[in-house]
């Protein structure tokens, strides 16, 4: 994971790069579970960039595998919880955002008050991914 990572992190830029790269990683953060924690410090910053981009597309390929990474980690999720709402907010709020867009945020947004109540993030897991 630690090679993926810094092939996403030089090519941040590259729309295709990036959308092949979310890909790869969404199913391997679901199967790497809570051990996924040892990436976690470079993982969210990358995700966080890709949700904050002006390509739709690339915006819920990110959301989704933010998704898994907040149902995966969900106990850590709550010292990140105030930046992660206030870039999935703008995400979804964005003028022009496309309504798959605005879905998968609204579920990301749905996990992540699920992970400060206590409870997790798997629900709206399911309904998005």
């Amino acid at each position: 994971m630690g090679v993926m990572l810094t092939m996403g992190e030089l090519r941040t830029h590259v729309l295709t790069m990036a959308r092949a790269w979310l890909h790869a990683a969404t199913p391997l953060v679901r199967a790497m579970g809570i051990h996924v924690l040892a990436v976690f410090s470079r993982l969210l910053p990358l995700l966080l960039g890709w949700v904050g981009s002006s390509h739709d597309a690339l915006q819920v390929d990110a959301l989704r595998t933010l998704l898994v990474l907040i149902s995966t980690t969900w106990p850590r999720m709550r010292a990140h919880a105030g930046v992660v709402r206030m870039v999935v907010c703008e995400c979804r709020d964005r003028v022009g955002a496309a309504e798959e867009t605005k879905e998968v945020a609204g579920c990301v947004l749905e996990a992540l008050d699920a992970c400060c109540r206590g409870g997790g993030g798997g629900g709206a897991l399911i309904t998005a991914a």
